[in-house]
């Protein structure tokens, strides 16, 4: 009996102590709620006390003063008389002569600053020229290998290449039958860079340019 008996008290104890806490956490809440409420009023009162003193503030409307007429009108007059006494009398006719005289002697200063055009340099015909050069330049560098010789190794080796507005090469391809022939034709035209470009046409570049080398035993 007496070990059930401690286990009541216990639990008693336990249930009083959760209900005295539960009861204090509520009145803390509806504490909370009370102050909030009062400050939400206070604002309230607050706003619409700001909005009544706003109302009975009227804008103040001040008249314009207008200056006097007679003060502003009587220096008017008083300056167009003046101008009117210093003003020269000007007669249309000579006004007009004088435009005219002046157009007149403006003419002749115009066509003497009018400079004779240059004529304008072909450039197609000077890229023509310059294309065929490089390739006869190419062909005087072209050498026919010994190791092709003594092979009895012949054909025509199709070369392609780009030209650079410096005078430079770049991009140098060789196709062909036997490889011996190939690197001939390759250093060629390494040989052949660089070149003088002409002013006149370096707009034109880069500058693609194909050339077939032909290599046959006499």
């Amino acid at each position: 009996m007496n070990r059930y008996t401690h286990s009541f008290v216990v639990t008693f104890l336990i249930y009083t102590i959760f209900v005295f806490s539960a009861l204090y956490m509520l009145r803390d809440i509806q504490k909370q709620k009370l102050a909030n409420e009062v400050v939400v009023k206070m604002m309230i009162i607050e706003s619409q006390q700001e909005q009544k003193k706003i109302e009975k503030i009227e804008p103040i409307h001040e008249p314009l003063k207008q200056p006097p007429k007679e003060s502003i009108e009587k220096p008017i007059d008083k300056l167009t008389e003046e101008v009117e006494k210093k003003a020269p009398s000007i007669s249309p006719v000579k006004s007009i002569q004088t435009k005219e005289t002046t157009a007149l002697k403006a003419e002749p200063n115009i066509k003497q600053e009018q400079a004779p055009q240059k004529p304008q340099p072909n450039t197609a015909a000077i890229k023509d020229k310059f294309i065929a050069e490089l390739k006869d330049k190419i062909r005087g560098n072209k050498y026919y290998p010994m190791a092709a010789r003594r092979r009895e190794q012949e054909g025509s080796i199709a070369v392609k290449f780009c030209v650079h507005h410096d005078g430079s090469v770049s991009d140098i391809i060789c196709n062909g039958p036997h490889s011996v022939l190939r690197e001939a034709a390759k250093d060629a035209i390494a040989k052949t860079f660089p070149v003088n470009v002409p002013q006149n046409i370096t707009t034109v570049f880069p500058l693609d340019i194909t050339l077939a080398l032909d290599y046959k035993l006499e």
